[in-house]
């Protein structure tokens, strides 16, 4: 023990005297050593925030996936393509608007089939509201269900005389009103 505490004695008595240790880095005026980090060393220490973050992100997706809320929208994608195909093309919301243009001009209209290809995957499978309000017994009355079927509000694309006809749309009404 001796030794050691020699070797202190030595080592500080060598520090006061200013030299010091060649392969050592001293904070300038003080006889405190310097730590340097090595490239490697250098990491950034919030490296593991990343994956956390894509892992939070992730999780509620698949969840959403699982429960089969996921497959709802699918199917309405399905379903709308399909509708595309029979009609003469263009994008999804036009081709159902188109199918629903048709409809209208021979006289037979089926209310609950336009909802279903052009309202469902917004406004919710049974219209009780999703991305968009309820329809589903709707409060609104036919004037302004009216309006806002011809002219859009917020997100809502419009719809056209040519898409969906006066007849047809007071028809729609009364289908989502009897919800």
């Amino acid at each position: 023990m001796a030794n050691d505490k020699d070797k202190h004695v030595s080592d500080k008595d060598k520090f006061m005297k200013g030299q010091r240790d060649e392969d050592k880095t001293f904070v300038d005026g003080q006889n405190r050593e310097m730590i340097e980090h090595k490239e490697d060393d250098k990491r950034n220490p919030l490296v593991w925030i990343t994956p956390i973050i894509i892992l939070l992100l992730l999780i509620p997706l698949v969840i959403h996936l699982a429960t089969g809320n996921g497959g709802v929208a699918l199917t309405g994608g399905g379903e709308e393509e399909e509708s595309s195909e029979e009609s003469s093309g263009g994008g999804e919301e036009e081709s159902g608007g188109e199918g629903g243009g048709e409809e209208a001009s021979t006289g037979d209209f089926d209310a609950e089939g336009f909802a279903r290809d052009n309202c469902a995957s917004c406004h919710g499978q049974d219209f009780s509201g999703g991305m968009g309000p309820a329809l589903a017994g709707t409060s609104l009355d036919e004037g302004e269900f009216t309006d806002v079927v011809r002219n859009g509000r917020g997100s809502m694309p419009s719809f056209s005389q040519d898409q969906i006809a006066d007849e047809d749309l007071t028809a729609l009404y009364e289908f989502m009103a009897g919800q």
